[in-house]
């Protein structure tokens, strides 16, 4: 090991581990994994092998992303704050390179942050996402940036026990101004009784980030773009558009299945029908299918002058970046997996 390390760089072995750099006939199985794939290629597997299980017992209710900010999200931002000190300095432009001697103390801390994140999903009196049955989560490392800058961000599905589906939306909050309303229980009294801020001067600080919640593709450098035609190389920005509403309410999509696969699906009764036994059909004549099938999105309470991503406002309390929490409906559960096993959108 020392050997390798000797001409590697520990970056690269903590982004894609060890196995990643022993090439040839050095490329050795590691740990207790019986394969030789990258060490991102394997956890992805591994994931999607426990997903694909855990769906068995029931659908996610909700899919979050979460993301680190170094310079205010807790359990990390003091450590970033004291070497960040070693270097003032330092010209702004040396900074950066100096601080990814560091990236290794800095992934660590995040970890814990996201092992203790998933302990209060699920034990936290809060209860901030309901009354959890079960919790997938992953890790997962962004390809573009500085490895400081852009650290790795987490996925998670969340399983709840059985409550109305209003009770799950009403949950969400897709207005950045919401973050501190008193009916989701984060007014900034609210937070200073539940002992996330010691002062009022404390969460307004915090509440001055409540801009990460809204979303444009410049300052993002276009890393929410994905790629929509394989051929001419055509992306479209990822980050979906909420209509202003006052009320929750979701828009289905049909169209997703093929003739043939809706064919398949009335032989075996799982397309809508009348009350006279006919098949149900849209307006341009496609089928139905089952309710659990039809894909779709749901969109939030939200405002015409912002394009803001939905969270829950006291996870994004705790959290003090970019979050994104979306309702979730059968279908995307079957096609998160798909995407992962294809290793594509």
């Amino acid at each position: 090991m020392n050997s390798v390390l000797n001409h590697n760089s520990a970056q690269l072995v903590l982004k894609k581990g060890f196995e990643q750099v022993c090439e040839g006939e050095e490329r050795l199985p590691c740990g207790a994994s019986d394969t030789i794939l990258r060490f991102d290629e394997l956890e992805s597997r591994r994931r999607v092998r426990e997903l694909c299980a855990l769906l068995r017992y029931g659908y996610w209710n909700y899919f979050f992303t979460a993301t680190c900010n170094n310079a205010f999200t807790p359990g990390i931002a003091p450590v970033f704050k004291a070497v960040r000190g070693l270097y003032d300095l330092l010209e702004s432009k040396d900074v950066a390179p100096a601080m990814e001697k560091y990236v290794t103390l800095f992934t660590r801390c995040w970890n814990r942050i996201a092992n203790h994140l998933h302990y209060w999903i699920v034990n936290g009196i809060d209860k901030p996402f309901g009354n959890v049955k079960y919790i997938w989560q992953r890790m997962e490392a962004q390809d573009q940036g500085s490895p400081v800058a852009n650290m790795l961000h987490i996925h998670g599905g969340i399983t709840l026990h059985p409550e109305s589906i209003e009770e799950t939306l009403n949950r969400i909050c897709c207005i950045s101004d919401g973050l501190s309303d008193p009916s989701f229980g984060t007014g900034l009294t609210q937070l200073i009784e539940k002992g996330v801020f010691e002062t009022l001067e404390d969460a307004h600080d915090v509440l001055e980030l409540s801009n990460v919640q809204t979303h444009d593709c410049d300052r993002a450098n276009s890393r929410c773009h994905k790629r929509i035609d394989a051929e001419t190389g055509d992306k479209k920005c990822r980050v979906p558009r909420h209509p202003s509403s006052g009320e929750h309410w979701f828009k289905p999509t049909l169209g997703l299945y093929s003739e043939e696969a809706l064919d398949d699906l009335e032989s075996i009764n799982l397309v809508q029908t009348n009350d006279d036994g006919s098949v149900k059909l849209d307006d341009e004549g496609i089928r139905y299918p089952h309710s659990n099938l039809i894909g779709g999105r749901h969109h939030y309470i939200a405002s015409d002058h912002e394009l803001a991503i939905p969270t829950i406002p006291l996870f994004w309390w705790l959290m003090r970046s970019a979050t994104n929490v979306q309702v979730c409906d059968t279908k995307f559960c079957a096609s998160y997996c798909a995407k992962y096993l294809g290793g594509q959108e």
